[in-house]
């Protein structure tokens, strides 16, 4: 019993003396620089039609580059910088036959403000979610649909928005690496970017 007690005791006494050591190295090194890289899957999944078909030749992914300013141990506020860039291919066919085909380049850029909150602080590892909002800017090569209706060249800004539901970061003091679970919201075509990888800088 008393050998327990100890235990107990003792893990109590190490992850508080951890934690406050942690809040110390977060008021010492409160910037934050990332650069991530993330999946383009979403939209390499196009439905395939008897007469439509659009397949994904290439595509950068999404790079993005963020910014964070830990406020105190949990919380975090600061602005993120997103780009994607791919290459379609389409093919129309009419009574089984080929009638039209055609590529197009597209391009997506996203700046966001983004809050941060880190429920596990640990000498190595923290676990946290957040949450970002902002704008989208998405410009598109002429193309056509899957209803041969012409899409002429696009220009447009809209809503943009990600949830980080939860994200993980390893690395003490100033270098960490990251991995957050997701998705990345963007008025034009829904929900995108499921998974992010990233390595950081604390300073």
């Amino acid at each position: 019993m008393k050998k327990s007690v100890f235990f107990i005791f003792f893990l109590l006494f190490s992850l508080t003396t951890a934690f406050a050591e942690t809040k110390e190295e977060r008021k010492q090194y409160p910037h934050e620089l990332r650069i991530g890289i993330g999946d383009d899957l979403l939209n390499k999944l196009y439905p395939r039609f008897d007469v439509y078909n659009k397949t994904n030749d290439w595509s950068t992914g999404h790079l993005s580059v963020e910014y964070q300013y830990r406020i105190n141990h949990w919380l975090g506020v600061g602005a993120m910088y997103d780009v994607n860039v791919s290459h379609d291919s389409w093919e129309y066919r009419s009574h089984d036959q080929f009638r039209d085909q055609g590529s197009y380049m597209s391009q997506s850029h996203f700046i966001m403000a983004s809050t941060r909150f880190t429920y596990y602080n640990s000498k190595w590892v923290n676990l946290y979610a957040g949450i970002a909002v902002g704008l989208v800017i998405r410009q598109s090569d002429d193309y056509y649909d899957d209803f041969y209706t012409y899409v002429p060249k696009f220009l447009g800004c809209g809503f943009a928005g990600n949830i980080t539901l939860f994200g993980i970061s390893v690395g003490r003091q100033h270098w960490f690496g990251a991995f957050e679970l997701g998705g990345l919201y963007r008025t034009f075509q829904g929900t995108d970017r499921l998974i992010n990888f990233s390595v950081g800088y604390r300073f």
